[in-house]
């Protein structure tokens, strides 16, 4: 039920449910998708153009000159979405990232010849993903998702108990309820209030008891990925836009990333620490105390670390700029992707929901053994679950991970091969996995965190600076184009 965005599991809103309850829905408009190749673009001009093509949205205000020389701050889709356009038009672009690899949150890793991407991980919401409409015309291979089937339920670890036929029945029944959201929403900044307290009071009002009951809540809050403390109820099914079946990329997006990157001239384990406004230039420096200066700057650094203050900026920031960035909200979630010695049946579950009530542990697990040819399994942790667990160190992190896939499965042997865990919120250099709206906030503060400073001479891109589309991995991909358009003037 809890399904990745480009920090992880998303929001099933209102509009989500109606549409994955609406089998034959999903499947007329997946049905064009099928005849899709297994060929990937080899062309990195092609690439380019289809960019431009599928990502027309221009920016109302333009640089003040042409770009002589631009520095783009991380190699996530959005930096590298720029980075290709700008290097094919012929202008000296350099990528500074600070991680050892490409693709910043969109990563994939490989178990032999079987993909995972460790955050994103699916093409969201077709009938307004334009990513998804390049990864057409491209002949980039997809699959048809499934979430939903007589595999996927709950599993009540003090119990050891999952949902019958009536527990799902009143499952159905309790989240179309939910769903349909407060009866009187908030419709300004001054009247908003958290998500948390409107799942509170559903909940009491709901009135559910006993083992069915604790499922019942642990399922639906576990679509809720980040903490509803922080979320907001005024924006919560508006914002970002949203609608259509998802699709997996069959290789993972590391393909694209790899493709976007192509050619162009991207320095890994380059953390950036300053960005300085000369008269006559702008200057970036690194860790590694190498100085680079350039016409224009993009930041594509995740809001997580601009909140932290991993980059210092002279002069300091306008106050809208700064405003924008303290009050709009990172989402925390993270993931392990499992490679298990022994193959699982697919009769053993697809998705289900691990909750521990005396640990108020909430885990999400997807068998993608099916899927990928190989015995593994994905597993999330989120909601409000995951500030407990972040406070334990990543070798216990594991332990959670695999015993409460041994008790779910009833396998206390089941050994896994390799473990590879995500660190979204402990590196500096994401310090969360996505961006959300705060309560009190809205879209304004994404307008003001993707204007430029510095008189154009500083740009900002990435998926908390796109209004409609932030935090999935296509409204990165957008930022990223706009804002080569910005500078191109195109």
């Amino acid at each position: 039920m809890c399904i990745s965005r480009v920090g992880g599991p998303t929001v099933l809103t209102r509009r989500r449910f109606t549409q994955l309850t609406s089998a034959a829905a999903v499947t007329a408009v997946l049905a064009p998708l099928d005849a899709l190749s297994n060929s990937l673009p080899r062309s990195a001009l092609v690439l380019r153009d289809l960019l431009l093509k599928h990502f027309p949205e221009r920016p109302v205000v333009s640089t003040t000159a042409l770009p002589k020389k631009v520095i783009v701050i991380g190699a996530g889709v959005a930096g590298l979405s720029a980075a290709r356009i700008l290097h094919d038009a012929g202008v000296e672009t350099v990528v500074l990232e600070a991680r050892d690899r490409l693709g910043g949150r969109t990563w994939t890793v490989h178990f032999d010849d079987a993909p995972v991407d460790m955050n994103g991980g699916y093409l969201h919401d077709l009938d307004v993903n334009a990513l998804a409409r390049l990864y057409r015309e491209a002949n980039w291979p997809v699959e048809d998702t499934v979430f939903y089937d007589i595999h996927a339920n709950g599993f009540d670890a003090s119990t050891g108990e999952s949902l019958g036929l009536i527990g799902k029945l009143r499952l159905a029944y309790t989240m179309r309820g939910y769903f349909q959201g407060p009866k009187d929403p908030p419709t300004t900044s001054a009247t908003d209030y958290a998500v948390e307290q409107w799942t509170q009071q559903f909940f009491r009002d709901a009135g559910l008891t006993g083992p069915d009951g604790r499922l019942i809540e642990s399922l639906i809050r576990s679509i809720q990925s980040t903490d509803g403390s922080d979320l907001s109820v005024r924006w919560h099914d508006k914002l970002p836009k949203t609608g259509g079946p998802w699709v997996f990329p069959r290789t993972g997006f590391g393909s694209f990333v790899a493709a976007l990157a192509e050619g162009v001239d991207v320095q890994v384990n380059q953390p950036v620490l300053r960005v300085t406004l000369r008269s006559d230039a702008i200057e970036v420096t690194t860790g590694t105390q190498a100085t680079f200066e350039a016409s224009h700057v993009l930041s594509t650094v995740p809001l997580g670390t601009l909140q932290a203050g991993g980059i210092a900026f002279e002069p300091g920031l306008p106050s809208e700029k700064t405003t924008a960035i303290a009050g709009m909200g990172v989402a925390h979630m993270e993931k392990f992707a499992i490679a298990l010695r022994d193959p699982i049946a697919e009769s053993d579950f697809t998705l289900r929901v691990y909750f521990d009530a005396t640990t108020e542990t909430r885990l999400t697990f997807q068998n993608f053994s099916k899927r990928l040819g190989h015995p593994i399994v994905v597993a999330y942790v989120h909601t409000n679950y995951v500030s407990h667990f972040l406070k334990h160190g990543r070798q216990e992190r594991e332990a959670i991970v695999v015993n409460a896939l041994r008790a779910m499965l009833k396998a206390p042997g089941l050994t896994p091969k390799t473990i590879v865990q995500s660190d979204w919120s402990d590196s500096p250099y994401s310090r969360g996995a996505y961006s959300c709206i705060k309560v009190h906030g809205g879209p304004e503060l994404i307008r003001n965190l993707a204007s430029p400073a510095y008189g154009g001479r500083l740009l900002f891109a990435g998926e908390a600076t796109d209004v409609d589309r932030f935090s999935y991995v296509d409204g990165a991909v957008a930022t990223g184009v706009r804002e080569a358009r910005r500078l191109l003037g195109i």
